[in-house]
């Protein structure tokens, strides 16, 4: 095994767990999640042996799931969820961010819990719902008597509110803005 093979290795072996939470966090399915990752570790050992020159392996391998997530929602035709490279593109860039360090991941992390206590009750249902227990929209659905349009409608505003309160609040804490207590018009 050549000698950045090992490297390689022992360093997809150790960002693992964190690589295969980035995908299960997407594809909501541990079957299809590990099968992805398998899949990064073949392109990663491939790219090796061709003499690709990658200086940063988690980030790569991030980026590889992040293509074969797209590719695994591309596939299933007869899903009603379809995967948006932006909010792929977002995720990524939340992970990379957690390489970083510890701080700014529970920074945001914080900012998130903060946000989303400073949510309608509604809402915060909603969050939980979908978040917590890990019910499909369907199920949410029908448990709060709504149709499936109006749940996927109501969980792409609070994602944008929270997302907009998030950044609010670490403009805050960065001095570079003021800090808000929530989102406006909550």
């Amino acid at each position: 095994m050549p000698e950045d093979l090992k490297d390689l290795t022992r360093r997809f072996l150790a960002h693992r767990h964190q690589l295969l939470g980035f995908i299960h966090g997407l594809v909501r399915d541990l079957d299809a999640a590990e099968e992805i990752l398998q899949e990064v570790w073949i392109r990663l050992a491939d790219a090796v042996e061709r003499d690709v020159d990658i200086r940063q392996p988690e980030a790569w391998c991030r980026g590889t799931a992040k293509n074969l997530v797209l590719h695994y929602f591309r596939s299933k035709r007869t899903a009603k969820v379809t995967a948006d490279s932006r909010f792929l593109d977002l995720a990524e860039q939340a992970f990379a961010e957690a390489e970083q360090g510890p701080s700014l991941w529970t920074t945001r992390r914080e900012a998130v819990f903060r946000c989303v206590e400073t949510l309608p009750d509604k809402s915060r249902e909603i969050v939980r719902m979908k978040y917590v227990e890990g019910l499909k929209v369907a199920e949410i659905a029908r448990r709060k008597g709504r149709s499936i349009d109006a749940v996927m409608k109501a969980l792409s505003r609070i994602r944008q509110v929270l997302g907009e309160c998030v950044e609010r609040r670490r403009l805050g804490e960065d001095g570079l803005g003021l800090l808000a207590e929530g989102p406006a018009g909550s």
